[in-house]
C-alpha cells in the first residue's frame, strides 16, 4: 500500500524524498527491533485503531508505530533480552515432558506426529505461542519427538476447550493479575486436573515481561500409569474415576484394581469425624503439586445417599497462623480466612449408600502454617455448616 501511494506522488524529486524518509524510518525501526533501542523514540505510538475491544482491554493506546516491543496479532516482536522469553520456557517444559513420555527411541520417533496444545487465557493472551512452536520444530524433530501445534483457536474459559480437549496432549494456562486471579487459577486448575491434567511447569510472568504482568502454567495429559505399580490411594481413584473417559481398562484390570483400592481404604476407616448423620469426613490429605501449589485431599464415606440432591456443598476454610501472615500472597492479607470451598464432583445425588469418595481441590498458596475448617452445608437453606471439623495446625512447608 505504501508502494502504491508512494508512486501515486506526481513529482518526482518529492517522490524521491518520500521514498528517502520512508527507508530511513524502516531502517531505525529495524534497528530498534534488533540491535539496539532508541530512547524516548521507542515509545512513540499512533492512535490508530484505539477504539477496538480488546486494543482498549489490553491497555493500549492504538496501533504502535515505533517502540522497542510491537504485539502484532499471536506475535510478539521485541528488542532482543539475555535471558529466554517466556514462551520459550513454557515449550521447553513441554519438550522435556515429551522426552520422557516418549515411548519409542528418538530414532523411530513418529515423522509428522503433533502434540496437539490448548492456550486458555480471559484475555487476548500476549504469549504467541504459534510463532514459538514454529521455531522449535526443527530441534524437535531432530529429538524424534513430536512437534506443538494448537488444536484450536484460544479459549477465555477452561469449558471452551472442550470437546476438543479429548485430543489435547497440553494446556497453556494464561492468568493476568486482574481481580480475584488466584481463584480464577484455582477454578481453572480444578477443571483440568478432573480431566486427568496434571501440573507441569508454572511461571510468573513479571511487570516489564511482554507477557506480563501474569502466572503461565503449563498441563500435561496424564496417560494410564502402570497399574501394578500404582499402589497410592488417591492415584487408584483417580485412574478408576478416569476409566471409559481418558482409557479403557479391561473387566479383569478393573476388577484388580478396585480390591487393592479397598484394601489401601482400610485403613482410613477407623477415623471417622461426623460431617453429618449420613457422612463422615475420613481423612484430610495435603500433597504438593509444584511451588506454591498444593492438593487437598478429602476422604469421605456416605453411609445414606444425601436426601439434599445436588445442593449440598463442602465448606473449607482456612485461617493462616498469626506470624506468617506477612508470607500470604498480596491479595490475601487482608482476608479473614481463605475461602477454599468444594462443589462435589460427582454431585451428593449420586453418592451411594455404604461409598467412600475423594474430592481433590487444587489451592494455590505459600508454604505457611494453616488451620482448617471442614463442614457440609445446603447453600440453599443455610449459610454455613452447622457443625464443624476443625484440624490442627498444618505446616505446608514440611510438605514435599
Amino acid at each position: 500500500m505504501a508502494t502504491l501511494a508512494l508512486d501515486a506522488v506526481p513529482f518526482v524529486r518529492l517522490r524521491r524524498l518520500l521514498w528517502g524518509i520512508l527507508l530511513l524510518f524502516l531502517t531505525l525501526q529495524f534497528l530498534n527491533l534488533s540491535l539496539i533501542p532508541f530512547g524516548p523514540a521507542k515509545r512513540l505510538e499512533l492512535p490508530v485503531l484505539s477504539h477496538e475491544p480488546e486494543v482498549k482491554q489490553r491497555g493500549n493506546s492504538g496501533m504502535t508505530l515505533y517502540k522497542d516491543t510491537i504485539r502484532t496479532g499471536h506475535y510478539i516482536l521485541q528488542a532482543p533480552s539475555g535471558g529466554k522469553q517466556v514462551p520459550e520456557l513454557l515449550l521447553k517444559s513441554m519438550a522435556d515432558h515429551e522426552s520422557t513420555r516418549q515411548e519409542a527411541p528418538p530414532a523411530e520417533g513418529a515423522a509428522g506426529a503433533v502434540a496437539w496444545y490448548q492456550e486458555v487465557s480471559p484475555v487476548p493472551s500476549p504469549l504467541g505461542l504459534d510463532f514459538y512452536t514454529r521455531r522449535m520444530e526443527a530441534s524437535l524433530k531432530k529429538d524424534g519427538l513430536r512437534h506443538f501445534a494448537p488444536v484450536k483457536a484460544q479459549s477465555r474459559a477452561a469449558e471452551g476447550t472442550l470437546p476438543e480437549l479429548a485430543e489435547t496432549a497440553y494446556i497453556v494456562l494464561y492468568q493476568p493479575l486482574e481481580g480475584d486471579y488466584i481463584a480464577a487459577l484455582e477454578k481453572n486448575m480444578a477443571f483440568f486436573l478432573e480431566q486427568g491434567f496434571e501440573n507441569i511447569s508454572a511461571l510468573k510472568v513479571e511487570d516489564n515481561n511482554p507477557a506480563g504482568p501474569g502466572y503461565a502454567h503449563v498441563l500435561a495429559q496424564k496417560g494410564l500409569p502402570n497399574l501394578e505399580k500404582t499402589s497410592n490411594l488417591f492415584e487408584m481413584y483417580k485412574v478408576l474415576a478416569l476409566d471409559g473417559k481418558n482409557y479403557l481398562l479391561s473387566d479383569k484390570e478393573r476388577a484388580a484394581l478396585e480390591k487393592r483400592y479397598t484394601r489401601a481404604l482400610e485403613r482410613y476407616t477407623g477415623n471417622r469425624q461426623p460431617m453429618n448423620d449420613n457422612t463422615s469426613l475420613l481423612e484430610l490429605n495435603v500433597g504438593k503439586a509444584s511451588d506454591n501449589w498444593y492438593l487437598l485431599r478429602l476422604v469421605i464415606h456416605c453411609k445414606k445417599t444425601p436426601s439434599e440432591g445436588n445442593t449440598l456443598r463442602i465448606w473449607m476454610r482456612a485461617k493462616v497462623h498469626e506470624a506468617d501472615r506477612d508470607g500470604l500472597f498480596e491479595p490475601q492479607k487482608g482476608l479473614p480466612e481463605l475461602v477454599w470451598d468444594v462443589d462435589p464432583k460427582p454431585p451428593a445425588s449420586r453418592w451411594k449408600t455404604n461409598e467412600a469418595l475423594i474430592f481433590t481441590r487444587p489451592v494455590m498458596a505459600r508454604p505457611l502454617r494453616y488451620q482448617v475448617e471442614l463442614g457440609l452445608y445446603n447453600p440453599e437453606i443455610e449459610e454455613k455448616p452447622t457443625a464443624l471439623i476443625r484440624t490442627e495446625w498444618v505446616d505446608f512447608r514440611s510438605i514435599e
